[in-house]
């Protein structure tokens, strides 16, 4: 029975031998080849090889490898892959790591085991791993490796089948083991405020600027609203907002349809996420609801609060004189009422330039009489 499709044939020497016109059934017969070797002395060997199976085609279809464009990692690195498929199934899967990205057209059974390709020309080529064979198992950890930000790596990933073929997939990565570098955020109208103050009760706008990373970038922020339940220290905060996902071109956002209460303290968050998913989270000052009106005072020119100036002698600056309640010891969010004539703490203060509730400024404007 070991010559019933082919009948044993006079090759010659030759090492190969091609078999035409054959009706063998694909996919579930088994076939077998069988070789005898007569020596001068017409004594004979015989071998015959592993069954093996027909009529397969379409190769192996290569999978993806599970690989940010930026990993955190300096000293090792986690290859996960999946989607590789081959009729007859997969029978082993290698990977490989290597800075050379400028590779292309790379024939996958070169470098697998008995492969033409040299120990000299593999190590060239994959100079961080070489060609591993990881059995069907479609996970690896590379340990000891030197990752830099500066650079960038590529990882293969081999998939072979029962019959030979072979396919691979590569990805290309770069490192960024550090969060974004942090910037400024403000609830009112300027940064760095102890605190701010909103005359509307149903909205606050967060800003920020600031927030860097020069190796991946920043990828997207994440804003998020809470309030403390009384102006104290041993109060307890509470999220009113959840965290809101947008896009790194965003520098401001407005939190609506609030009810927001006085002397309670509303604190903004913002998270800022670079291509690594890394991210640092920052939280601005209090934000304070005042609905009252502030008392009509007087301002008078001239440094002489009691006698106001008709005549300035100079067109270049203009002096003068009003009242400012300053107490920074005060709570920071007070709840007592502030008298003008009552509490003797006055002081004086020197201002150049004005602003108005907005923060834009003043200017002061000449008028000819």
């Amino acid at each position: 029975t070991r010559d019933n499709i082919v009948a044993f044939t006079n090759v010659g020497q030759d090492k190969q031998v091609t078999f035409y016109d054959l009706d063998l059934v694909p996919g579930t017969g088994m076939y077998y080849f069988t070789v005898k070797a007569y020596s001068a002395s017409y004594s004979v060997a015989m071998v015959t090889s592993n069954g093996f199976h027909v009529g397969y085609d379409g190769g192996v279809t290569a999978g993806t490898i599970l690989l940010d464009d930026f990993v955190t990692t300096e000293t090792y690195l986690d290859i996960q892959f999946e989607g590789f498929y081959s009729k007859l199934g997969i029978l082993m899967y290698y990977v490989a790591l290597s800075n050379q990205t400028g590779v292309s057209g790379t024939d996958c059974k070169r470098y697998i085991d008995g492969g033409k390709a040299s120990d000299e020309e593999k190590s060239n080529l994959f100079n961080l791993l070489p060609v591993t064979n990881i059995n069907q198992n479609t996970f690896y950890k590379v340990k000891n490796i030197d990752l830099r930000s500066d650079h960038t790596y590529v990882a293969y990933v081999f998939g072979t089948d029962k019959s030979g073929e072979c396919t691979l997939a590569k990805r290309e990565f770069k490192v960024d083991s550090t969060p974004p570098e942090v910037g400024k955020i403000s609830g009112g109208p300027e940064y760095d405020m102890a605190v701010s103050y909103t005359a509307e009760n149903n909205i606050i706008t967060m800003t920020w600027h600031g927030f860097e990373d020069t190796e991946s970038d920043i990828k997207s922020y994440q804003v998020s609203l809470w309030n403390m339940s009384a102006c104290s220290n041993q109060s307890t905060e509470a999220l009113m907002v959840d965290w809101l996902t947008m896009s790194s071109n965003y520098t401001q956002y407005t939190f609506t349809e609030l009810q927001l209460k006085e002397n309670t303290p509303y604190f903004t968050k913002l998270r800022a996420y670079n291509h690594a998913k890394l991210y640092v989270e920052v939280t601005s000052s209090p934000v304070l609801y005042d609905s009252s009106q502030p008392t009509a005072g007087l301002v008078v020119d001239g440094d002489n609060y009691l006698r106001d100036r008709v005549w300035i002698g100079s067109s270049q600056e203009v002096s003068g004189t009003f009242l400012h309640y300053a107490n920074p010891d005060g709570l920071a969010c007070p709840v007592q009422k502030i008298s003008m004539t009552a509490d003797s703490v006055w002081t004086k203060i020197n201002q150049i330039g004005f602003k108005d509730p907005g923060g834009k400024d003043w200017s002061v404007v000449i008028r000819e009489e």
